[in-house]
């Protein structure tokens, strides 16, 4: 094992927004988007369910800032989402 130990992300990347992300292990940053994806498309006390177009742009809005780009472009382009849970559940 690396001297870094297993919470760190072994991957070296020239491109300055990847590399923002580099320290955060790879299974967080998926957890990320997925719980910010279920936080849209679930109800809320404090508001209504998002519609699902209005999540999915909220999560490309949030690429190089909150989201690893890469695994939202993964989460968007291979339709991640469809597979989840709440997939039936989105608002209107």
């Amino acid at each position: 094992m690396d001297k870094t130990g297993p919470s760190r992300v072994l991957i070296v990347d020239d491109d300055p927004a990847i590399q923002k992300v580099l320290g955060i292990h790879v299974l967080a940053r998926i957890v990320a988007i997925a719980d910010a994806f279920d936080t849209m498309t679930s109800t809320r006390p404090y508001r209504n369910v998002l519609h699902l177009d209005i999540a999915l742009s909220e999560l490309s809005k949030g690429r190089e800032t909150q989201f690893d780009p890469r695994l939202v472009g993964i989460f968007l382009e291979k339709e991640v989402f469809s597979i989840l849970p709440a997939a039936g559940a989105f608002g209107s």
